[in-house]
């Protein structure tokens, strides 16, 4: 099996992106269930959510999150085994990210990488 990365983005500004605590409990067993069930099928290599703070770099520059230019949010990950990108994307499609109203799932294979 080879390695993917499945990103979940969903727009900005950040107001796109908080839910109410009522909105967020009634979508976490959504993404417990999904979740679980790559673990079950012994795909899940880690998953994360990702906090809205952080830092932006480029070769001149170091800027402090959020991201108010960007259009879209990593909201955070899941790393999992396929036998293929198709298979990747199938897992994809269970990822309750996609429901949202500019929700979505990168899916990008891990590439081999010696250090």
């Amino acid at each position: 099996m080879q390695e993917y990365m499945l990103l979940f983005r969903n727009l900005a500004p950040v107001e796109a992106y908080s839910s109410s605590p009522e909105e967020m409990e009634k979508t976490i067993p959504s993404w417990q269930s999904w979740i679980r069930g790559i673990a079950e099928e012994g795909r899940l290599i880690s998953t994360a959510p990702l906090e809205r703070e952080g830092a932006f770099l480029t070769k001149q520059s170091t800027t402090d999150g959020p991201y108010a230019e960007v259009k879209e949010l990593i909201l955070g990950y899941v790393a999992c085994k396929a036998n293929n990108m198709d298979e990747a994307i199938e897992i994809a499609k269970g990822c309750p990210i996609i429901a949202d109203d500019g929700g979505s799932v990168e899916v990008r294979k891990i590439a081999n990488f010696e250090v």
